[in-house]
This record gives C-alpha cells, sequence and structure tokens, in this order.
C-alpha cells in the first residue's frame, strides 16, 4: 500500500533482507532509489544484494556509484574489492588467467584504498595480505602492508603469521624465522 512511501518501502526491503528474502528485497530497495536517488544506505544494501545473488556487474556498477557520492566510506571498497576477488576467482576456474589476475589487481586496489580510509580494520589487511602473498605474487609489498598491520595490530597472531609468510617468499629466510618464532 505504500508504493510512494519510501521510509516504509526501506523497512519492508529491510525485514525481507534481514529475513534471508533476497529476492523480495532488491526491487524494494530499486523503487526507493527511484524516489531518494541520493540515499547511500539503500545503495549500499541493494549493492549488498546483488552480491548475494551472485549479480556480481550490477553489484559492481553499485558500488562503483556509491564510491563516486561518497568516496570517504570504507565499506564500500571493501565490498567491492570482494566482489572482485571473487570474480577473480570465477575467472581462475574458467581458465581465463588474463581477466583473473586484472580482477585481482582490482580488488587489491580497492582493499588498498580501504586501508587508506580506515586502517583500523584487521580483516582488511589479511585480505589484502593473501591477495599480495596469493595470486599477485608482490611479497615485498605484502611486507610493507603487514609491518604497518602489526603496527596497528601488535597483539594479533594472524599478523606474525602473515609477516613470516611474506618475509620467506620476499626472499628473506632469517627475518622469515624471526617472525614464525613470535
Amino acid at each position: 500500500h505504500a508504493t510512494d512511501d519510501p521510509a516504509i518501502l526501506k523497512e519492508v526491503a529491510d525485514y525481507y533482507a534481514s529475513s534471508q528474502q533476497i529476492k523480495e528485497a532488491i526491487p524494494l530497495y530499486l523503487r526507493v532509489l527511484e524516489l531518494q536517488p541520493d540515499d547511500a544506505n539503500a545503495r549500499e544494501k541493494l549493492a549488498t544484494g546483488f552480491v548475494l545473488t551472485n549479480q556480481r556487474a550490477k553489484a559492481v556498477e553499485m558500488l562503483e556509484e556509491i564510491i563516486r557520492q561518497h568516496p570517504e566510506k570504507y565499506q564500500p571498497y571493501d565490498l567491492l574489492a570482494q566482489v572482485y576477488d571473487d570474480q577473480a576467482r570465477a575467472f581462475q576456474r574458467e581458465n581465463k588467467s588474463e581477466e583473473a589476475k586484472a580482477a585481482f589487481s582490482k580488488a587489491a586496489a580497492n582493499y588498498e584504498q580501504s586501508l587508506l580510509i580506515n586502517p583500523e580494520h584487521a580483516i582488511t589487511y589479511v585480505r589484502l595480505a593473501e591477495l599480495l602473498l596469493g595470486p599477485v605474487k608482490n611479497a615485498e609489498r605484502a611486507v610493507t602492508l603487514l609491518t604497518d598491520a602489526r603496527r596497528h595490530f601488535p597483539d594479533a597472531p594472524e599478523m606474525a603469521y602473515y609477516m613470516g609468510v611474506a618475509l620467506r617468499e620476499a626472499k628473506h629466510p632469517q627475518q622469515a624465522v624471526a617472525a614464525f618464532e613470535e
């Protein structure tokens, strides 16, 4: 009954989203954005809905729009990086190595942007380190990243572990052993 009331539509969409009925939530978020094109919260939830329903192209488009409107928020960069990472892994499974490499690079760039905005998000360091040590194959960059991560999270054992791996991959065996001992 509230087809033109964005507040009600958003509440119903939120209900559907929270109850795992994503396909029902998406059209409602789209309608909210028709009525209130500047509603960043609805745009983020719609992008998340696209991610959860494997509509990667729509998710990328929506997240890039959110970033254009709100470049100061780290969450859209994180989510966009995850979408690119998923896309890259799909390309790998299809033996499309060039497309996979480009998507992994985009994922890493978005994680880096997220960390510039919010360096207090530990999981972003871990995800970026995994990319740099795995598909991106830039161990020196991983060492630099993890040095920064350890300053922010000195008590996190995963940072010491990843630092050991990064140092080993960067051909610094003595330092790697010390990091693993920690």
